[in-house]
């Protein structure tokens, strides 16, 4: 069976890719997915371009299904609850089934990219006297511990010049609280302490890594995606953001197949520039 032309002239492919993604079905998750599946063009599994994308409950997306009708591409589905350490098995299970393939056969088959991409945006109309403090608690689960817990199940499995990427928000900038850098009707203190929190885990993860194995080029940044017309960008539907996923990510892929190690640590725009703490 003949792939869809515009998979065939994808101008970049990259058969030997192995990129892992959360949150992948739907928004900016389901985007990253799609596009790097034009990427790994025909890889064989363990042996060339393979795509692993987690999500709660994979089997009833079907957006993200839909992603994996061709026959041509290498790829996982892995049920993932990022704040349920018990549901890590599957995933920790085909990471080990990547390593017994080198051994098998000497290939190696490490995890280039990892999108920590799951999150949520809970409590967003909350000010001082009315906080919601049971959706602050599940915001820090999923949106701080959750992508340790994904750090932390990966770190062996990493190539030796790795990227681990961190979907931040520019909302999670201390910097830009007290000059109105962005126009909400709350402060939203949930969704943006959590974010804050993720870029400190960024910095910490990138400055442990390079202590820990100064001889690889492992690098972990935070990226903010901006405000994309997706669900939760949109609030349901109830506004229109300015960006489209599929500008965002074709931009966010470009700009983490341009670091260098000395990015490591760093929050970073989706077109690439240096965000303010």
């Amino acid at each position: 069976r003949q792939p869809p032309s515009s998979m065939v002239v994808a101008e970049q492919r990259d058969k030997t890719l192995c990129v892992l993604i959360t949150g992948a079905s739907r928004g900016i998750g389901l985007e990253l997915v799609k596009q790097y599946l034009l990427r790994v063009g025909r890889g064989n599994y363990g042996r060339g371009g393979h795509v692993i994308a987690c999500a709660r409950d994979p089997d009833k997306s079907m957006d993200l299904l839909r992603c994996f009708t061709v026959d041509y591409v290498s790829y996982e589905l892995v049920p993932l609850d990022v704040t349920d350490p018990g549901s890590f098995g599957d995933l920790h299970e085909h990471l080990q089934d990547l390593d017994r393939i080198k051994e098998l056969d000497g290939v190696p088959q490490k995890i280039d990219i990892v999108f920590n991409n799951a999150g949520v945006a809970l409590g967003r109309d909350c000010s001082l006297g009315t906080v919601d403090y049971d959706a602050w608690r599940t915001s820090f689960d999923t949106n701080v511990m959750g992508a340790v817990r994904v750090v932390e199940t990966v770190l062996p499995h990493l190539a030796d010049d790795a990227t681990i990427v961190n979907v931040s928000s520019g909302l999670g900038s201390i910097g830009r609280v007290m000059n109105g850098g962005f126009n909400t009707l709350t402060q939203d203190v949930i969704y943006r302490s959590t974010k804050a929190a993720l870029n400190m885990t960024t910095a910490c993860c990138a400055a442990e890594l390079r202590a820990r194995a100064p001889d690889k080029a492992i690098k972990v940044v935070s990226i903010d995606p901006g405000w994309v017309n997706t669900d939760m960008g949109s609030r349901g539907g109830t506004v229109k953001p300015p960006l489209e996923p599929e500008q965002v990510v074709r931009g966010m892929i470009d700009v983490v197949a341009g670091l260098k190690p000395e990015d490591s640590g760093k929050f970073l725009s989706w077109e690439g520039a240096e965000m303010p703490w």
